[in-house]
């Protein structure tokens, strides 16, 4: 097979809590579900609202250069990722559309106070990270809406230049809990979610062997340990953890015959949509299957249903946000995907622009009630005060503390097959909504993750 890069910005975070990490594709709008949407989100009727938020963005009188990056007219915000990588063309492209999209919808509505957003979209393509953060604390107000797979590698620099951020997602322990920021999805690294496998437990009682296969790249193996002492926590139980080149899978059929000759029941695969679509076709042509394959939210992306068609069997992946597929039942995701199709024409709709979404919301309504003192010092204490933020509606009341600082407890299931995504209840079965909130779904770890400096 020719040789291609598959680095993934996976995330504790976002692979837990949200819409997730995505790659390529644009998500379905439409499909059909075993659960039912009760969402009570009403339609945004103003210009600056969104969902069940009123006045986001608007007119105003909000004046005073009051700090970098503000003026009496406008606000210099940053929006860092890695589309233009070489290796990994269009990573997470969906950031910046997005940013784009919601800068557009926000200045057409007033701005903020009547001050205009002005957008810097800052590749880093993937190993320019230091750079970009350099040039971002040389003129921008925030960072929002960000992400990068090595994004360790700015943190020093930020916190050096006091630059605060509310980003989309965090990938390494450094980023995730460094401090200047507030987080629309809270990610200690002492926590993590057990959602999929306590649906596992549920749905094929009995013991469990499980395994594990993750790209070779220290931040996705944390991620990959992570995961595997949470589900060991509540009792399955690993009798397979290989990694695979980050440069690909070659010869996929030797790991499944591996995965087979172990007698794996659920495999999770950390890392990349397109290892987990080759490791299927070859599972089809091995004809052999485990009983289920378990992903996190950033596998909720096209590649997978489009790529692997008939060959993918027995997935399912965790979700935090109302999916795409219930947008005609949740009027938040609906106005998100309106404002994609008018203000980002052509733009990526994946599954991680909800997240960034998410942290522009959070950004705009802080920014909003700090009203002509705008300083990043009151941004932060804004918007770390909201004790259930829900995005407009985009996700589950309750499931998000930026206060507490508590990984998310409501999720449901997604199925994927050849047809597409769609919301699995017997899998996860829901008590609020479409979503299964339990305090069970979040479990305390106690390796060692700690950030490496």
């Amino acid at each position: 097979m020719t040789k291609r890069l598959t680095l993934v910005a996976v995330i504790a975070s976002v692979a837990m809590v949200a819409g997730a990490c995505s790659r390529g594709g644009s998500a379905s709008t439409a499909g059909s579900t075993s659960g039912k949407a009760t969402s009570t989100t009403a339609a945004a009727s103003a210009p600056g609202d969104f969902g069940t938020l009123k006045a986001v963005c608007g007119p105003g009188s909000a004046k005073g250069a009051t700090d970098q990056g503000v003026t009496d007219t406008s606000i210099d915000i940053g929006t860092m990722s890695d589309p233009g990588a070489a290796a990994a063309p269009g990573l997470n492209q969906e950031l910046f559309d997005t940013a784009k999209a919601f800068t557009t919808w926000c200045n057409n509505a007033g701005g903020i106070n009547g001050r205009k957003i002005t957008l810097h979209l800052r590749d880093a393509k993937l190993f320019e990270v230091a750079a970009r953060t350099v040039e971002a604390c040389g003129q921008d107000f925030v960072e929002v809406g960000n992400g990068t797979a090595f994004d360790d590698s700015g943190v020093d620099q930020r916190l050096k230049c006091k630059l605060p951020e509310i980003p989309a997602y965090e990938n390494s322990p450094k980023a995730t809990e460094s401090t200047l920021k507030v987080e629309p999805n809270s990610s200690p690294v002492e926590q993590e979610q057990v959602a999929l496998y306590r649906g596992y437990q549920q749905k094929f009682p009995g013991s469990v062997k499980q395994g594990f296969l993750v790209g070779n790249l220290a931040p996705i193996i944390v991620t990959k340990d992570r995961f595997r002492e949470a589900s060991e926590k509540i009792g399955f139980n690993t009798v397979y953890d290989e990694t695979y080149p980050i440069t690909g899978i070659d010869n996929p059929q030797s790991y499944v015959q591996r995965m087979k000759d172990k007698g794996i029941d659920v495999l999770t695969e950390v890392g990349d949509p397109t290892a987990l679509v080759a490791l299927e076709k070859a599972m089809q042509t091995v004809g052999w299957y485990p009983k289920a394959i378990l992903q996190a939210a950033n596998f909720y992306d096209q590649i997978v249903v489009k790529n692997g068609a008939d060959a993918i069997t027995n997935t399912w992946v965790v979700d935090g946000y109302y999916p795409f597929e219930l947008a005609s039942q949740n009027p938040a995701t609906q106005q998100y995907l309106d404002i994609m199709k008018t203000d980002a024409p052509g733009g990526k709709v994946a599954a991680l622009g909800l997240n960034a979404w998410d942290a522009w919301l959070l950004f705009a309504t802080a920014a909003r009630d700090c009203g002509s003192t705008l300083t990043r010092d009151c941004v932060l204490q804004k918007a770390g005060a909201h004790s259930d933020w829900t995005a407009g509606g985009l996700k589950a009341p309750g499931s998000t503390d930026p206060v507490v600082r508590q990984m998310p407890q409501c999720y449901l299931a997604l199925k994927a097959t050849a047809q597409g995504f769609t919301v699995d209840a017997s899998f996860l079965a829901p008590n609020q909504g479409v979503f299964n909130c339990d305090p069970a779904n979040v479990v305390k770890l106690t390796g060692n993750y700690a950030p490496k400096s």
